[in-house]
């Protein structure tokens, strides 16, 4: 599911209820601030907004843009997907397993440092390896790397500290190698759980579609209540209602049920395909609502 489209199927529905919905671009608005407070301009002419959303991950100069104008929206008093600050929770992994440690959250251990005397420090100290190295806020498994030497870990950091960001390090766990578990939220609520196993070889789970990827349902899982307990945890632990969040865990004999990261703008339609559960389902599954099989991933 590309977000563009997701963004379109949602506002679709927004429509189908009633909604009056205005569609733009970061091109299309820009914002005055002034003694007489804030007013948004979209397309050319000043407009009051009653919720703003703008659904799925962009690159980092348009993610800039987007916390400014969450900001902003929540400052003129408009209804967004979530607050400012947890916009920026959702989006960082060191954020979030700190505030999972605060809570007692089972997670992988997981280290920060932030230059290579530190690093070096940290990787003579403690047993870390084998560990991944992560950026903070990508997603899909995008640029994760597994290291299995304390050599490779400081190069990984000391190249990221060379292009001008910090990079998190996560214990690896071996035992549930290149699966995972996602735990649909909605208001800290579990509404649904299905798993991802790669069949590639690959140890990230979801970095590959299609052929490369299985979907499973875990609705009947004997640890169904287990998981939907740890995932409502995680999500009450960022301190904040969240309204929306996908839970990614692992099920390690080893370790546990663990929580990896807690994901802003899930993709809704996982669950949907694979658990056959979907809140709007009756609304939204024919062409002329707005959906049709080429807008989901099989």
């Amino acid at each position: 599911m590309f977000y563009d489209k997701l963004d379109d199927i949602l506002c679709n529905y927004l429509k189908y209820e009633g909604a009056e919905v205005l569609k733009f671009k970061l091109e299309d608005i820009f914002v005055k601030a002034s003694n007489d407070g804030i007013d948004i301009w979209i397309n050319g002419e000043k407009c009051d907004l009653d919720g703003f959303l703008s659904y799925g991950y962009r690159k980092k100069l348009n993610m800039d843009a987007y916390y400014s104008i969450v900001k902003i929206m929540q400052e003129k008093g408009v209804t967004c997907l979530h607050s400012h600050n947890m916009e920026q929770i959702l989006n960082s992994k060191l954020m979030q397993a700190m505030h999972f440690a605060k809570s007692n959250i089972p997670i992988p251990d997981t280290y920060q440092s932030f230059e290579i005397k530190s690093t070096k420090q940290l990787v003579d100290k403690l047993d870390i390896m084998p560990c991944l190295i992560k950026p903070y806020n990508d997603y899909c498994g995008d640029n994760i790397i597994k290291l299995d030497h304390k050599v490779g870990v400081i190069n990984a950091i000391g190249k990221s500290l060379w292009n001008g960001e910090h990079l998190l390090i996560q214990k690896f766990i071996p035992d549930y190698y290149g699966k995972s578990l996602r735990v649909l939220c909605f208001n800290g609520k579990c509404y649904g759980i299905i798993g991802y196993e790669d069949i590639t070889g690959d140890y990230r789970s979801s970095v590959g579609f299609g052929d490369a990827c299985i979907w499973y349902s875990c609705m009947d899982h004997p640890k169904y209540e287990v998981f939907k307990q740890v995932a409502e945890r995680a999500v009450k632990a960022l301190g904040e209602d969240v309204l929306v969040a996908g839970v990614d865990l692992m099920d390690s004999e080893q370790e546990g049920v663990v929580v990896l990261e807690i994901n802003g703008w899930p993709d809704l339609f996982d669950i949907w395909l694979v658990a056959k559960k979907c809140a709007y389902r009756e609304r939204l599954s024919s062409g002329e609502r707005g959906v049709t099989p080429n807008m989901v991933k099989t």
